[in-house]
């Protein structure tokens, strides 16, 4: 595989890992504020209603939790996939560098022994 491509992938990684941790931040911040503008609101609430809308609101809760469980998987697997393609690249470069040393020995010196 040329390096290249191999960059080009370890670069997409790492603007995908932004991206999730971006959306993850942005998650928790909008289920934290709504949270809590909805236990202000339902303090005050007296109608029968409110039961209602409470429940509608912890089933949205619910949602933002399981999405920022989903994302946080989604996170740790693209640093795992991240984190391999760097040691596969880095192992290629050392043997790529092995064989350059060999090749420049069999060049200058005349041969291997």
């Amino acid at each position: 595989m040329p390096s290249n491509v191999t960059a080009s992938n370890v670069a997409q990684m790492n603007q995908a890992l932004d991206m999730i941790s971006q959306t993850l931040t942005a998650c928790r911040h909008v289920q934290s504020t709504t949270e809590q503008q909805v236990e202000d609101l339902i303090s005050h609430w007296e109608a029968d209603s409110q039961r209602l809308f409470r429940g509608v609101m912890e089933n949205f809760s619910e949602r933002c939790t399981a999405i920022r469980g989903q994302l946080d998987t989604l996170q740790n697997k693209v640093q795992e996939t991240l984190g391999l393609q760097v040691q596969t690249e880095e192992a290629a470069q050392t043997s790529m560098s092995e064989l350059q040393r060999l090749m420049d020995g069999v060049v200058d010196g005349g041969g291997v022994s």
